[in-house]
């Protein structure tokens, strides 16, 4: 019987390398709405496109890794572009981000077409009030300000971005951690035979 933890800790590694992918993909499906005709000052298409990459090289990086016995131990080099990554998103998810982000909106916010557009299909007139360059005349139905609309959407899409990447960072530095703790106490062959399984 091998021992479990270092089959649980290669498997939770995986996880987390599929998580980055899971949730750079989700990021990208969240920045690229069409309500947001404000684009944040860091490029998130290109963060999140990068995590997909990165997540899918740590993956594949991992198995290579895991299949060759003589590269078992080294795949500790699939981590510093998985860490990287997660700590660039982490960066640029902070609630001080969301709300820079939020001001450049304020600042950005026009009486255009596609303002008028943002508007109509939310129902909400002007920026902070239906008097802050808002439609004219704001319909009665319509709720006074659409940063309130925007507010909701932006700021729990950066959190929940925010706590994945803490998460799957803390847990790929977990297993990482303990595999190389497993490789330095037992080598390449111990670690092997208990990874037959697998």
């Amino acid at each position: 019987m091998g021992k479990w933890w270092i089959s649980a800790l290669t498997y939770t590694l995986l996880s987390s390398s599929a998580l980055l992918i899971i949730m750079s993909g989700v990021g990208i499906r969240y920045f690229n709405n069409e309500m947001l005709i404000v684009k944040p000052d860091t490029n998130l298409m290109i963060l999140f496109g990068s995590g997909v990459a990165s997540g899918l090289i740590v993956f594949i990086g991992i198995w290579f890794f895991l299949l060759i016995p003589k590269f078992l131990c080294h795949y500790v080099f699939t981590f510093p572009l998985f860490a990287v990554i997660l700590s660039l998103i982490i960066a640029y998810m902070t609630p001080s981000e969301a709300v820079s982000y939020i001001n450049n909106w304020s600042n950005e916010w026009v009486d255009g077409v596609q303002t008028q557009s943002l508007q109509m299909k939310h129902q909400c007139c002007g920026w902070n009030n239906y008097s802050d360059r808002g439609l004219d005349p704001c319909p009665y139905s319509f709720e006074s300000g659409c940063k309130k609309v925007l507010v909701s959407y932006i700021v729990p899409r950066y959190n929940e971005i925010l706590v994945s990447s803490i998460f799957t960072l803390a847990l790929g530095l977990v297993s990482l951690g303990g595999l190389v703790i497993s490789c330095a106490i037992g080598g390449a062959d111990d670690l092997l035979a208990n990874l037959d399984h697998i």
